[in-house]
């Protein structure tokens, strides 16, 4: 009888271990599987950092494409402003000479007078100055 007993406890272990066994093997499957969610969650979770870390990325590349198009655009506006002034100070240049010409003109113009009217004067002072010394031979005879 007590081997017996002996038997029967020891089944009775026997099946709780198997249990116990099933239960252990239970958890085991359910942790596996637990780390294959985590594992492909810290995948997707890597995924969606290189994802933004690749939008932020892109975003500052067209910024500074931008910027880039901008500083050409002001170096183009720069250089067109430049051809405009060089247009600009070859006009004035022109016009400064042609008033230099016209100012040389006028003045020559009005010396060229001058000169005439210096030589008017001289011609009526010596007609004067026969007029007066005929005068006089005629008063002295």
């Amino acid at each position: 009888e007590v081997v017996n007993d002996l038997k029967l406890e020891l089944d009775g272990y026997r099946a709780a271990t198997r249990e116990l066994a099933i239960d252990l093997e239970k958890k085991e499957r359910a942790l596996e599987a637990r780390d294959k969610e985590l594992a492909h969650a810290n995948g997707q979770g890597r995924e969606r950092a290189i994802a933004q870390a690749t939008a932020m990325l892109e975003a500052r590349l067209e910024k500074a494409e931008r910027a880039v198009e901008r500083e050409r655009g002001d170096g183009e506006a720069g250089r067109a402003a430049l051809v405009k002034l060089r247009a600009l100070e070859a006009e004035l240049e022109r016009r400064m000479l042609a008033q230099d010409e016209s100012f040389e003109l006028k003045w020559k113009t009005r010396v060229d007078e001058a000169h005439a009217t210096q030589e008017a004067f001289r011609m009526k002072l010596a007609a004067l100055e026969q007029r007066l010394l005929e005068a006089r031979m005629g008063e002295e005879p």
